[in-house]
């Protein structure tokens, strides 16, 4: 009886132990804050204008990067859009940004049609520039190095992308200036138009009583109120006209949508139980 209880506390000591140990490496192998506000900042939707780059090859006047936070905060999943003069919108790539367990790094992996794929560390090289480099392969074995870095300002993002030449050096390729979307007060209906003329749309709502609260003519969008109305003018961003709605509790007004049997077309962040959804 003795023995089976020494074994039994014997047992028990060594799963404090390990309990101990978990908790003691935890502790100082926590993800970096920077990492975290890095996550924070980019949630969410961003818009760069695409005219100075605009060709036949390249028929798109702007991108658009949608940036959801993962499981536990700790990660993040993004997809870059191109969006054509005809108002198509076309997958470019899909992103996933998450601390590295193992190598105790930031991970940034991209992958894109024709299956390219981009893998490297993401790193802060100073308090306000993100820099990370990957290394992107094709199916026949070809890589190239890339460098990428990034600013946030306030609503605004900056990037500049760089190509490694056989020397090791970096030259510069595309900058690009990307602005966040805002999200509405909750309840309230918005108007998002997709218009030809930015200007001429401008002053036509100006005539009416409205005003310019946000946006730039020269960004390709503008947000407009009137008392309690508000619109959205955005030139090549979006296909169609779109009216939103942001319900109290938009979970509880999916499901009982779905209740009644009207189709969902599009829906994201509705299989959570917090967080962003639309």
């Amino acid at each position: 009886m003795q023995n089976t209880n020494r074994k039994n506390m014997k047992g028990i000591f060594t799963l404090l132990l390990a309990i101990i140990g978990l908790n003691l490496f935890a502790q100082e192998s926590k993800i970096p804050q920077w990492f975290l506000d890095d996550i924070s900042k980019m949630n969410g939707t961003w818009i760069a204008d695409n005219s100075e780059f605009m060709s036949d090859q390249e028929p798109y006047t702007s991108y658009i990067s949608e940036w959801n936070i993962g499981i536990d905060s700790k990660s993040l999943t993004g997809k870059i859009y191109g969006l054509s003069a005809t108002n198509q919108k076309i997958l470019f790539w899909e992103f996933r940004q998450y601390w590295d367990n193992e190598l105790q790094k930031a991970i940034i992996m991209q992958f894109g049609n024709s299956n390219v794929i981009g893998k490297g560390e993401m790193y802060p090289k100073n308090e306000e520039l993100m820099e990370s480099i990957q290394t992107f392969s094709l199916n026949d074995g070809r890589t190239w190095v890339e460098k990428h870095e990034s600013k946030i300002l306030q609503d605004t993002l900056i990037t500049t992308s760089f190509e490694q030449l056989s020397n090791k050096s970096w030259k510069k390729k595309r900058t690009y200036k990307w602005i966040k979307q805002k999200s509405l007060d909750l309840g309230q209906f918005s108007m998002s138009l997709a218009i030809d003329d930015l200007k001429k749309s401008k002053e036509f709502y100006e005539n009416l009583g409205f005003e310019v609260i946000d946006g730039k003519l020269e960004q390709n969008w503008l947000i407009m109120q009137n008392n309690d109305i508000k619109i959205g003018l955005f030139k090549g961003m979006f296909p169609t006209n779109t009216i939103t709605f942001n319900p109290t509790d938009a979970r509880s007004f999916y499901q009982l949508l779905k209740s009644k049997g009207v189709t969902i077309l599009f829906e994201q962040g509705m299989d959570k139980d917090k967080g962003a959804c639309s």
